[in-house]
């Protein structure tokens, strides 16, 4: 290529970075048994207790909620006669275990081109991402506790063979991901900064099940592909050098997890959004993004602020959806949610101290109507404690969702080798995962606690001891002052009156013969205090 051609190549860089990751992860956890939450767990017949007497365990004459406050008779009877532990016994054992190996490639490559007087920076590159979770679920029937912990019936009786733990779930899923993109960045003008992208996305996830093949319908046997190309585009423009407006439009996209693709049968809903079943398709969520703003400089040029707009549409949103049989549900695409808001935000120096606060106003709502489960909401359609379901429409609001968001981060350079930072975060509270329509309202008997969690704001501090160019000692200490607080919050049934006593079968059966339940407000804990320390080597 000559001199004289309009096309010439100024600059170009090549980079390539390949990562591999294996996770390991076991679980341990005791919970209610729902399904015992409506029964009544303290009569025992005369099959129970000559059960119970051959076994050595001796049964007061009289068994009710004053003399068994937490029953487990009945539960172990049942289990020694090999009959009903399922809703009988009023806690489960559950262990998991989930093997990740994942691993990937991408490359890229970043030049400058002269198309005529213009000059254009260019970026390609592809990704290639694989992953394999082989992941395994047991249950165990057991009984509460008064300390709220949960015995199996295979240790109370020192090991008989009797309520032994059951897998629930065997999966093996795979991933493939292969993804090419590209970006051009051109300036027309001196003050007009114009970007251009693209991505195209293909991915490939094999579900197999190791409990259940196909053509069994609770089979979450399936082989899926989700293919997108998401385009993107901005534009810059700088009146002086020290204001800049900027605007951008962006399309992104998200494949449903193996979790929602295992629970995505209306034919074989489940018991709760974790539960694997039925596996029928579903469409990926896509997003579109519009975003305006303006940053600028003060004068001094020790401080600077931002402002801007921003809306994000969802299309084929993926909700946990009830179904005709009570209490269950599955995953589908729905229809349509927003989010929008406005950020604003200021830094600012002054010697070796500075200075970075942010604010963030959200309003995340519905844009489709849908039918949910509701039956931990005061508002179902069933009626108090039964399991009922709620009707959201456009406009009602996205829960879990904070509304406001504040965050501050002080840095001050203690000398030329030690720095402290200070960083607080302010969040508001957020709606409750059942109370999607906004009108749970707790009533002290049916319903406990409230439709919502509060706001909380944790404070962090970090410090930073350079010793060497290419050593340095770092700490931290996250939520300084161990505050209290839940990150979300999820309407449920629950086993305990406002007392913290359990009762089972909490109130009279109604006219059909349905046995309404005690629901309450669970709340999902904060972190608390916790220490970091470490140390960092830099080579050249």
């Amino acid at each position: 290529m000559g001199r004289g051609d309009p096309l010439t190549r100024l600059l170009a860089d090549v980079l390539a970075v390949s990562y591999l990751r294996r996770i390991d992860t076991r679980t341990v956890n005791g919970d209610l048994n729902g399904d015992a939450l409506d029964q009544q767990l303290y009569t025992l017949s005369a099959a129970d207790r000559a059960a119970l007497a051959a076994a050595g365990i001796a049964a007061p004459p009289v068994v009710d909620a004053t003399t068994t406050p937490f029953p487990y008779l009945l539960c172990v009877a049942q289990a020694l006669q090999g009959r009903d532990i399922d809703t009988k016994c009023n806690a489960v054992l559950r262990r998991s275990r989930s093997r990740q190996h994942q691993s990937g490639i991408a490359a890229q490559a970043s030049g400058a081109l002269q198309l005529g007087a213009t000059t254009h920076r260019t970026v390609v590159g592809a990704t290639f991402d694989a992953s394999r979770t082989r992941f395994t679920q047991s249950s165990q029937a057991a009984f509460l506790l008064a300390d709220r912990s949960v015995q199996t019936i295979t240790d109370f009786l020192a090991g008989a063979d009797v309520g032994a733990a059951e897998t629930n779930v065997e999966l093996d899923a795979r991933t493939r991901t292969t993804s090419v993109f590209a970006a051009d960045s051109v300036s027309p003008a001196s003050d007009l900064h114009l970007t251009f992208a693209a991505r195209y996305d293909r991915t490939h996830i094999s579900n197999r099940d190791a409990l259940r093949s196909a053509p069994d319908p609770a089979s979450f046997d399936g082989d899926h592909v989700f293919a997108r190309l998401n385009p993107a585009a901005g534009v810059n423009w700088n009146p002086t050098p020290a204001l800049t407006f900027y605007a951008g439009y962006a399309e992104g996209s998200r494949t449903p997890s193996a979790i929602e693709l295992g629970c995505a049968n209306p034919a074989q809903p489940c018991k709760l959004p974790n539960a694997l079943a039925g596996d029928p398709p579903l469409r990926q969520v896509v997003a579109h993004t519009i975003e305006l703003g303006v940053r600028g400089d003060a004068p001094s040029a020790r401080a600077s602020w931002r402002a801007g707009v921003f809306r994000t549409d969802n299309v084929d949103d993926i909700l946990f959806v009830s179904s005709d049989a009570a209490g269950q549900g599955y995953f589908r695409n729905f229809g349509r949610t927003r989010r929008q808001g406005i950020e604003l935000g200021a830094t600012g120096h002054a010697g070796r101290v500075s200075l970075d606060v942010a604010w963030t106003l959200v309003d995340a709502r519905f844009r489709s109507a849908e039918r949910l489960n509701g039956a931990a909401n005061s508002s179902n359609d069933e009626g108090p404690g039964l399991a009922g379901a709620i009707e959201i429409v456009p406009g009602d609001r996205v829960p879990l969702v904070p509304r406001q968001i504040f965050k501050a981060v002080l840095d001050v350079a203690t000398s030329e080798r030690t720095s402290v930072v200070v960083d607080l975060v302010a969040t508001a509270g957020v709606a409750a995962r059942g109370n999607e329509n906004g009108q749970h309202v707790p009533d002290g008997g049916f319903y406990l606690g409230p439709g919502r969690s509060p706001g909380h704001t944790v404070l962090n501090v970090a410090g930073n001891f350079q010793a060497t160019r290419r050593v340095s000692f770092f700490g931290r200490i996250a939520n300084l002052l161990d505050r209290r607080y839940s990150t979300a919050a999820q309407l449920g049934a629950t086993g305990f009156d406002a007392s913290g006593r359990f009762i089972a079968q909490p109130f009279p059966a109604d006219a059909q013969g349905r046995s309404p339940l005690r629901n309450s407000t669970f709340f999902a804990p904060g972190a608390p205090r916790l220490f970091t320390a470490g140390v960092r080597l830099a080579f050249d």
